[in-house]
């Protein structure tokens, strides 16, 4: 099991940030079996002070940072952003074309994904560059489906 603490961490981090996810219901069995092949871990800190970290699953050269957790409790940091950075410098030396950075919602916790440049969206079945101002949700991934005969 690597790094025994990162479960209390991911833990602490979802009871505070998160309260109302699903996740806070995850045991540690449940966290570690999502680790999987294609699951890297960034840490932030070291094992003897470990201050967050980074679950990062990949295919090919696409990556999707599935979530971030840090010590809550330190408010100063902007560890979250912290580990975007630690993530885009990894995908450039992973030779890692595109990352996933995830919703950019109305939420405050969500909101500075917005900061970073080059992103895109999907916009009626289109790649285009992100603006906050009008892109305020994902993708409709049911109209695209139902538009290509599918449906879920």
């Amino acid at each position: 099991m690597p790094f025994p603490q990162l479960y209390p961490l991911y833990k602490k981090y979802v009871q505070t940030r998160h309260p109302q996810s699903e996740m806070v219901t995850d045991s540690a069995d449940d966290f570690y079996a999502n680790l999987s092949t294609n699951t890297d871990l960034l840490i932030i800190g070291t094992e003897k002070s470990l201050k967050g970290f980074a679950r990062i699953d990949r295919l090919d050269n696409e990556a999707s940072l599935e979530y971030i957790a840090f010590d809550p409790s330190n408010k100063k940091l902007s560890l979250g952003t912290l580990a975007w950075l630690n993530t885009i410098e990894w995908t450039k030396t992973q030779k890692i074309d595109h990352i996933y950075i995830g919703q950019i919602n109305p939420s405050q916790s969500m909101l500075y994904k917005a900061n970073f440049r080059g992103l895109e969206t999907i916009v009626d079945g289109e790649w285009v560059d992100f603006d906050p101002k009008i892109h305020t949700s994902g993708p409709n991934f049911h109209a695209m489906l139902k538009a290509e005969g599918l449906n879920l």
